[in-house]
């Protein structure tokens, strides 16, 4: 029968079997329990866990939600940086000579300078390191991934930004994140909804 393994002891090896950076597919074990105790695995399967181009050659034509291990990678060639929202609802206004129109409101309205970052995500499933893809990171989000305030950022002169882009590169490109991901049609991009940080080379 073989040693029983306590499940904490289980489940602490299986964690770290799926933080392994070499391991890149999901691992599904059923297993029967008493007392505490594992007792027997009944099935382990392995899948596969496509990569995001698989996704979109998948679902080419269709918008979705997935959530996929990713490093960010912050592109100084970039421009858009940021933009202004309105402070009624969460789109992009208009600006013309200091006003600010909202379409989604239809009205004139206040707005606030934010986040609408431009970044690279590296797809950590792939075998091609090359495999790059634009992503969207708005407000909270790409505030906490940079550590600075939008205004604080965009008095920053040009090179100064791309200065500290590189500094965040130096710090943060090498970590794999988990990152929930939506996929626009209408402009052929990803939005990062959400980062959680999980693996370290």
């Amino acid at each position: 029968m073989g040693n029983i393994i306590q499940n904490e002891q289980f489940k602490e090896r299986l964690q770290e079997l799926l933080q392994n950076k070499k391991f890149k597919r999901t691992l599904k074990i059923i297993y029967k329990e008493n007392q505490k105790q594992l007792l027997s695995v009944q099935s382990c399967q392995i899948i596969d866990q496509p990569t995001l181009q698989q996704y979109l050659d998948l679902k080419k034509g269709i918008p979705f939600v997935q959530e996929h291990q990713c490093k960010i990678l912050l592109d100084i060639e970039e421009k858009k940086r940021y933009c202004y929202f309105c402070t009624l609802c969460p789109k992009k206004v208009k600006r013309d000579r200091g006003n600010s129109f909202c379409p989604r409101c239809n009205q004139q309205t206040q707005s606030k300078l934010d986040y609408c970052l431009v970044v690279k995500i590296v797809d950590a499933i792939s075998e091609d390191t090359q495999n790059t893809h634009k992503a969207i990171m708005f407000k909270e989000i790409a505030k906490d991934y940079l550590e600075i305030e939008a205004i604080d950022f965009s008095n920053k002169s040009h090179d100064s930004q791309n200065k500290y882009f590189k500094i965040i590169n130096d710090q943060k490109s090498h970590i794999v994140h988990l990152l929930k991901l939506e996929y626009k049609l209408q402009n052929e991009n990803f939005i990062i909804n959400k980062i959680l940080p999980i693996i370290k080379e």
